[in-house]
């Protein structure tokens, strides 16, 4: 797409609904490209995981969308413009399972049973309350009959409830998968039914049966023609934000364009979802807060809340893994027992897996069978070292940001005594529940963080070159 400076519309990061961006005239990132291979596709069933906040809802909301028949949404998009899609319509049932409530099995049940109940009523037909996966069965089948076509089947968020029990060691956590194993089941058997079964996730879990129940299952997850479908591409960052750029470029003279960019792609590009391809993306909601705030270099994923898996699991991650590009190989991005998640019998690798999984791990580069894995980007670099410090040094990130402050005052003014005690202070907060097979490398990289955390340059054991910056240089706009 060519840039064109009137194209840039007003932005919102807290919508995930299709038709309200459509209606109001809100800026929309075209993905229907992707809509229309998934739809085109000679498969029916499809599994696709992404990191929270990476546009999956507003991806399901679209899907709902097009199989509603409202193709005046569409106008001037990909899938209406360049495609003989014909928006048949087809009855949706569209459920998002972060609504459903963990506190016990009973308060689950009840959840699930209304989520069904709420998709019989907006679709216009009527069941009876009883057993959920029997509600599910006669949904299915009052739709098909009310419609004469296949139903299309959304669930966003799948893992969502099932996790959230087992993080937080709930009793019930058998109980509630036992719950989403029968709602599986009826799908499976409905698959005659069935014309588009579309399930997001953050993490694809073992003994949940939709990855057995439903083995006809078509993981999208690392597909390379899927690798751009959720997030930014850098060449939909200029057509679509280039007007934001250029705002931001008119009123601050003297900095480069590219030397901008650069620094955008820095701090928040990298993510890479495929091992066979290259294609990197930028979090949607990083860069429409970034936009938003006036192009203030942030940490905006974190702050939208973090990945509560990620959070638990930083607590066994090792520290000096963090400073390395550990390695995985392919084998390792595979499903995790939900006991395990809860109970710390995780291995290393799992945890790296499931780091990937929820955004704070990206591939780098991929060798058969080994992916190198490292932080995507700055942002994500600065609110994992973040998170794992203020954890391990029983401060808040507030007061974490404060002494940061006077810690880079102490540097930028050429004070080292008050270098030296800030990182005391810092040193002496730490807990020795941190350990490591190496625990030089271990309080070396405790340094180190808190130096990346604060944007300052920081080389390990690195030998003496005029060509190391000086600190001063390498000061951001924001911590």
């Amino acid at each position: 797409m060519d840039y064109n400076i009137d194209d840039m519309k007003d932005l919102i990061t807290d919508r995930f609904s299709f038709r309200d961006l459509r209606e109001r005239d809100l800026l929309y990132i075209d993905k229907t490209e992707y809509i229309f291979r998934l739809v085109s596709s000679p498969s029916r069933f499809f599994f696709l995981s992404r990191p929270r906040r990476f546009g999956k809802s507003l991806f399901c909301s679209t899907l709902h969308e097009l199989f509603e028949g409202r193709c005046e949404l569409f106008q001037g998009l990909y899938i209406a413009d360049d495609t003989d899609y014909g928006f048949e319509r087809h009855p949706v049932i569209h459920l998002d399972f972060s609504e459903l409530q963990t506190t016990s099995r009973d308060d689950f049940l009840i959840a699930f049973q209304e989520l069904i109940s709420g998709e019989a009523a907006r679709n216009g037909v009527t069941i009876s309350t009883d057993a959920h996966a029997l509600m599910m069965k006669r949904l299915i089948s009052r739709l098909r009959e009310k419609a004469g076509k296949d139903t299309v089947i959304i669930i966003d968020e799948y893992d969502s409830a099932i996790t959230a029990a087992a993080i937080a060691g709930n009793p019930d956590l058998g109980c509630m998968r036992s719950i989403s194993d029968d709602f599986y089941k009826v799908i499976k058997a409905a698959s005659g039914s069935i014309r588009l079964l579309f399930i997001t996730g953050c993490v694809r879990l073992a003994n949940l049966s939709v990855f057995s129940a439903i083995n006809n299952l078509r993981d999208i997850s690392m597909d390379p023609r899927f690798a751009a479908a959720f997030g930014y591409t850098d060449e939909e960052l200029s057509a679509y934000f280039g007007e934001g750029i250029d705002g931001f470029l008119a009123s601050h003279h003297g900095i480069a364009r590219e030397s901008f960019i650069r620094e955008i792609r820095e701090y928040y590009d990298g993510y890479r979802f495929s091992p066979d391809s290259e294609t990197t993306v930028y979090n949607p909601v990083s860069i429409g807060e970034f936009f938003i705030n006036g192009c203030s270099f942030m940490n905006y994923w974190i702050r939208t809340g973090s990945s509560r898996l990620a959070v638990s699991l930083s607590m066994n991650y090792l520290l000096s893994d963090s400073g390395d590009n550990p390695f995985l190989d392919a084998d390792s991005f595979a499903t995790f027992d939900i006991a395990q998640i809860g109970d710390g019998t995780l291995t290393n690798d799992d945890i790296k897996a499931l780091l990937y999984y929820s955004g704070y791990l990206t591939i780098k580069s991929y060798e058969h069978p080994f992916a190198r894995l490292s932080f995507p980007n700055q942002e994500v670099r600065r609110s994992f070292l973040s998170d794992l410090v203020a954890r391990y040094t029983g401060r808040t990130l507030s007061d974490c940001r404060i002494w940061l402050s006077g810690l880079i005052e102490a540097c930028m003014s050429g004070r080292p005594e008050q270098v030296i005690g800030k990182l005391t202070e810092y040193f002496d907060a730490f807990s020795f529940e941190l350990t490591s097979r190496n625990p030089e490398r271990a309080y070396q990289l405790c340094f180190q963080s808190i130096f990346v955390m604060a944007s300052l340059l920081a080389i390990s054991e690195g030998e003496r070159s005029p060509s190391y910056p000086d600190i001063s240089s390498v000061l951001k706009m924001e911590l």
